[in-house]
């Protein structure tokens, strides 16, 4: 809708400079033929003008912007993740539709008055009283209708004028015919309906008429036809009170006293100048409003901090990131999968996810591939299509225009388009799509949902902040936090508690504290585990800790080797003291910063005896047993 919207007026302000241009410089002019290829230009360029676009982008350098400018504790609320059907959404008055019907009824209208014209005009040329002249055919008609022209046909009231005055009027009409005016009045018309709304489109009409005249008032005067005659011929078609059909060749066309003045007016050469002057003007705007200026980043954005996520990440970094780079929360205005259609009120599949944002948000690549389709596409409206030699597959849809071209290599830092509201779209949004190998999957945990997230004991506080704030911002089933931190002299992280609160819970519980004396760099790496429905942390030894809902920390054991392999009662060796699995699921909660040594039976009876025949777990380090009456301790 915008696009019809925005051509509309790119059209419009072409042909209101082209008048302007014809106004200023070449009306008073008799160089009519230049004038007629001047006007008639003019509508060609209007209706084509808006179509041309020239891309010109700009590279700037990033400007790296703090994420976060408050290091004080994060927000404790849940995040607002909404997700709804749009037919469920109350959108606001659609004025761009609105506009759009007006216009095509006003559209309509002329097309049908124009037509309603036509007809009238056949009829009388279907009249059998017709004889050929030359190349010409004349009708003589007993009816009180002006003398006009249509192609290479001539109509006159053979009653209302004498011979002389008759031969006259066929010489002005006749180069009408040899000039083919008709093709400029056609063309008229046609604009008119096209922009009936616009003033200048009148204006334009009424200049192409008269300077018509202008030509046929010159070639009867170069016939020989005296002046003094031709003007009083003129002079007598103001008296006549008749109503000429404005898609001929008029002879009775308005402003006489300006065709007279015309008439005595001679050629002046030294005013071509003017011609050369109105060129490069119109040429000027015309690149102006064809130019679209796009800026591209070369190092990085706002959003992707490269500094942070090399520092943060590492190589643990998502292969997708958000195709809106925004702090705000995104909200999902329509999930995957099966749902009301907005507009064609039945149930269908939705391939993607539809991401609300405002007409003109930018929108960037959310993987480094190549750009396999950039137009428009039926309900898609404007789409965009990238593909990576992975197999993935990213579509952009419903945008307010493209900024990447065909066969273009992107990454997630290169701006794509702009969210908008094009194809089978009910208001502002990006309708996203994620495809594998051909075959449509949900988008939602590539786009950084529930990406891992890496927490080292270098980090600085704005860059633990930094970590929290993102896994909370697109997390609607718990929120973390990292506290008590404490540091040595070098700035080093010692020491924190790892707090949570999931959805059922109203405060924040610590779930642990971790000592740090390992001689990695990496402490943990923590990430929502949408299958367990609990935050999974990771350590670099491979242990896992999986904090639930329920507000239980269970220590997750990676064996090693198949569960079949361990009897029912294997021994744990924690901190020097030998613990039964009785005793070991006590705790059932077990955090090690060292390595967990895994003997199988065999293993473990040969090292230790036949009291451990079922097999043997030994845990290498400092390590933490946390007792179900912990979990209460609240942060």
């Amino acid at each position: 809708m915008e696009a019809i919207l925005i051509y509309l007026l790119k059209s419009g302000a072409v042909l209101g400079l082209f008048y302007c241009c014809y106004v200023l410089f070449l009306k008073n002019e008799t160089y009519f033929t230049a004038n007629r290829h001047f006007l008639l230009s003019g509508i060609l360029a209007a209706l084509s003008i808006p179509f041309i676009s020239i891309k010109n982008i700009v590279w700037t350098e990033a400007i790296s912007t703090p994420l976060i400018t408050n290091t004080a504790t994060l927000t404790t609320s849940l995040p607002e993740i909404q997700n709804t059907i749009p037919s469920a959404i109350e959108a606001p008055f659609n004025w761009n539709l609105f506009i759009i019907g007006i216009y095509s009824i006003g559209v309509l209208f002329f097309l049908i008055r124009f037509s309603i014209q036509y007809r009238s005009v056949r009829k009388i040329l279907n009249s059998k009283k017709r004889k050929k002249t030359d190349s010409f055919s004349i009708i003589e008609t007993n009816n009180n209708i002006a003398p006009f022209s249509f192609f290479k046909t001539i109509v006159y009231s053979k009653d209302m004028y004498t011979n002389e005055e008759l031969e006259v009027i066929l010489t002005h009409e006749k180069a009408h015919c040899n000039q083919y005016h008709t093709i400029d009045i056609i063309f008229s018309h046609i604009l008119i309906a096209l922009q009936w709304f616009n003033p200048f489109a009148w204006l334009y009409q009424k200049a192409m008429q008269q300077n018509l005249e202008f030509l046929a008032d010159a070639a009867t005067i170069h016939q020989n036809v005296s002046v003094l005659n031709y003007q009083n011929v003129l002079l007598k078609a103001i008296k006549i009170q008749v109503q000429p059909n404005t898609i001929t060749n008029n002879f009775h066309q308005s402003l006489i006293k300006k065709r007279i003045i015309m008439l005595h007016k001679k050629a002046n050469s030294k005013q071509l100048w003017k011609l050369l002057l109105v060129l490069p003007l119109i040429t000027g705007f015309i690149y102006s409003c064809s130019t679209e200026t796009i800026v591209k980043e070369k190092e990085k954005d706002a959003f992707h901090n490269e500094e942070y996520y090399k520092e943060a990440h590492g190589n643990g970094y998502q292969e997708f990131s958000l195709p809106i780079k925004t702090d705000k929360k995104l909200i999902i205005a329509s999930e995957f999968g099966m749902r009301l259609h907005p507009i064609l009120k039945t149930e269908k599949m939705h391939n993607g996810i539809d991401l609300k944002a405002k007409t003109g948000t930018p929108v960037y690549a959310t993987i480094t591939g190549e750009v396999i389709f950039a137009g428009k596409e039926g309900g898609y409206g404007n789409l965009i299509k990238i593909k990576n030699n992975s197999g993935y597959e990213t579509r952009f849809a419903q945008l307010q225009d493209i900024h990447v071209t065909i066969g273009e290599k992107v990454t997630f830092k290169t701006r794509i388009g702009s969210v908008g509201n094009t194809g089978a779209s009910t208001g502002p949004h990006l309708h996203y799509e994620l495809l594998k190998d051909g075959k449509y999957i949900n988008p939602k945990a590539s786009l950084g949902m529930y990406p891992k997230y890496h927490v080292n004991k270098n980090f600085s506080d704005k860059t633990l902040n930094e970590t929290v704030r993102l896994f909370n911002l697109y997390n609607e089933v718990v929120q973390v936090k990292l506290t008590d931190i404490k540091r040595n002299q070098d700035d080093i992280i010692t020491r924190l508690a790892f707090t949570s609160k999931f959805k059922n819970q109203e405060r924040f519980f610590k779930n642990f504290d971790i000592r740090i004396n390992n001689k990695t760099n990496e402490i943990f790496s923590f990430y929502y585990n949408d299958k367990k429905q609990g935050v999974q942390i990771e350590y670099p030894n491979k242990e896992s800790i999986m904090i639930t809902k329920d507000g239980s920390v269970g220590h997750v054991i990676d064996h090693g080797l198949p569960s079949d392999v361990f009897g029912p009662n294997p021994i744990h060796f924690i901190n020097n003291t030998i613990y039964t699995q009785k005793e070991q699921d006590q705790y059932n909660r077990v955090i090690t910063l060292g390595k967990i040594e895994r003997l199988s039976p065999k293993e473990a009876i040969k090292k230790f005896g036949n009291r451990v025949k079922d097999g043997a777990f030994i845990y290498h380090g400092e390590s933490v047993l946390i007792k179900k009456t912990d979990l209460a301790t609240s942060n």
